[in-house]
């Protein structure tokens, strides 16, 4: 019969109510079967907890915190599990037949226990249930319906928790952790064994590549666009929140070459005497002393080498080369960069005609518009944001790459920063510590726009060469600066900035002024509302700047942002 609970209870259970129990009446029982007020009470207030709970597919689940996805059984409520670890110097291999002070097997003389289902029954011989750890609390649940697996119920150093003890008001399975230790071994680059020192596989093995590819990656919800699309006024309209596919380069506006494209051609259209730096994929450190691209032109072209040691190249600048006779940015960078519209030209040149009459003579300007970055297969570069909040334009020529995104939200920044200054970095992976890191996977043809702060790991599966670049724009000023602040705190070191970062903040505020000043009506009919926000935010940040004494450039410089903020 359906009954209703008393009032004093807390809970209706009458067919519009929203619990059922099927519970026999206290009074209709035996004497020594009846439960006591605190018993009914723990029973009712499991039931509330457990309808509070909703429906599984409405809930968010959250990987850093080691929940997984809900089963259902046919006879009990569904609830959230969650996963803790625990240090262990040892690896502890799962005991399917054994027990831990939290799990016990009931023998042949079952016992009757109390459920989140809810259920009154005899459990078989041989059927689990657990017990929570808490001294004082003697409350057992089937492993099923709490989404406890059986190996890990039945882990030797397992302890459970219930929601009423644990400190996140979940169920809370606490297991061994293996502890890591650093170590490079270059023998496992192939042969895809790791030690049980190191739970992570290094970066560059065969067990890597399969962590990666067995990785429960979010796919992403990214637009593909065409390449017409891409411009000023996209920009305007989305703010280039958010990374942007264009499957070809029709309509781009970009210049690519028209012929095959080898590390040979690019090694004699650049130079093989220039000097490059070269990236230890194991060890995510620089390989000193730098190479010279012809010695990396070797390396690339030879299979034997590149089974030995996985190296990359990524910061291989080719502007004011005959290579960048064949290659050129997207139209929508030349219409919104910062460095492409408001860094003085004649300066720039004159520096670029001094520079190759004086090959040691520093260049004067933000060299970082055009980039050819050539990877071997298996190469693995780890999360990183591009320097000076930056966005990114990615044009895949030849090969293939797999891109994983995460959102720089604050909470995700926060998270990369202590990860970044961890000293056991490469020991963890950080897509497990955030709730979402989408995988892009890029064909040839394909261009992918990387807006400002997002934070980003690039996997090569075969042999590839790329074009791409950096610039800043007014856009994603908010999250540029942001950015820089994480530079500045992390202490990273002057040659990793993007160079002349404030110089070019005066230029872009001065370039707008002149603009305004001189009534260029079409270029002010191009503004929208989101650039003129930038334009004052910009204004305000530099004039801080001045006030605080952060904004480091000339005094000439700093006389024009007063002119600029003044007017």
């Amino acid at each position: 019969d359906d009954k209703t609970v008393p009032d004093s209870m807390g809970v209706d259970t009458s067919k519009n109510g929203a619990t059922n129990l099927d519970l026999p009446r206290e009074r209709d029982k035996p004497a020594g079967e009846r439960q006591s007020a605190k018993e009914k009470q723990d029973t009712i207030g499991q039931v509330q907890s457990d309808n509070s709970l909703g429906n599984p597919a409405d809930t968010k689940l959250d990987r850093s915190r080691g929940e997984r996805p809900v089963s259902s059984s046919p006879h009990c409520s569904t609830s959230k599990i969650k996963v803790s670890t625990t240090m262990d110097n040892t690896r502890e291999e799962k005991d399917h037949g054994g027990e831990s002070n939290s799990v016990r097997s009931t023998g042949a003389d079952s016992q009757t226990l109390i459920c989140v289902c809810q259920k009154q029954k005899s459990y078989n011989p041989g059927s689990f249930s657990i017990r929570c750890a808490r001294e004082g609390c003697n409350r057992e649940f089937h492993p099923e319906c709490i989404n406890v697996s059986k190996e890990d119920a039945a882990h030797p150093k397992a302890q459970f928790f219930c929601d009423s003890c644990s400190s996140s008001k979940e169920f809370e399975i606490v297991l061994p952790r293996v502890r890591r230790n650093m170590r490079i071994d270059y023998n496992s680059l192939n042969d895809g064994h790791y030690t049980a020192k190191n739970s992570l596989p290094q970066k560059g093995t065969v067990a890597f590549r399969k962590f990666l590819r067995e990785y429960a990656f979010d796919p992403h919800p990214f637009a593909k666009i065409s390449g017409s699309m891409l411009n000023r006024k996209y920009a305007e309209k989305t703010g280039l929140k958010d990374p942007v596919l264009i499957e070809k380069p029709d309509g781009l506006g970009m210049k690519l070459p028209d012929g095959p494209m080898t590390v040979e051609v690019i090694g004699d259209a650049v130079g093989r005497f220039r000097s490059l730096d070269v990236l230890d994929v194991v060890s995510q450190t620089e390989v000193t002393p730098q190479w010279t691209l012809a010695r990396w032109v070797d390396y690339f072209t030879n299979d034997e080498e590149k089974k030995e040691r996985i190296l990359n190249v990524i910061s291989l600048e080719i502007s004011h080369t005959p290579l960048a006779d064949m290659v050129s940015a997207p139209k929508m960078v030349f219409d919104i960069g910062w460095v492409e519209t408001s860094w003085p030209k004649s300066p720039m040149l004159n520096n670029l005609n001094f520079c190759r009459d004086h090959p040691f003579t520093k260049l004067q300007y933000p060299k970082v518009q055009l980039y050819s970055l050539m990877s071997v297969a298996d190469v693995y570069t780890d999360f990183h944001i591009d320097f000076g909040g930056s966005s990114v334009w990615y044009h895949l020529f030849s090969g293939a790459k797999e891109f994983y995104l995460i959102r720089p939200t604050e909470e995700n920044l926060k998270i990369y920063q202590e990860w970044a200054n961890s000293p056991t970095q490469n020991l963890s992976f950080l897509a497990d510590r955030v709730d979402e890191c989408f995988k892009v996977t890029l064909e040839v043809g394909n261009t992918m726009i990387i807006p400002s702060g997002w934070i980003h790991a690039v996997y090569t599966p075969k042999d590839s060469i790329v074009f791409g670049g950096n610039f800043l724009h007014s856009f994603n000023l908010d999250m540029q600066l942001r950015v820089h602040d994480i530079e500045k705190q992390s202490f990273v070191a002057r040659k990793y900035h993007f160079p002349y970062y404030y110089e070019l903040h005066v230029y872009a505020l001065m370039a707008y002024r002149n603009h305004i000043i001189n009534q260029n009506t079409e270029y002010i009919k191009l503004l929208g509302p989101n650039e003129k926000k930038a334009i004052r935010k910009l204004a305000v940040e530099l004039e801080a700047g001045l006030r605080h004494g952060w904004l480091k450039v000339s005094q000439a410089l700093k006389d024009s942002v007063d002119s600029c903020v003044h007017d």
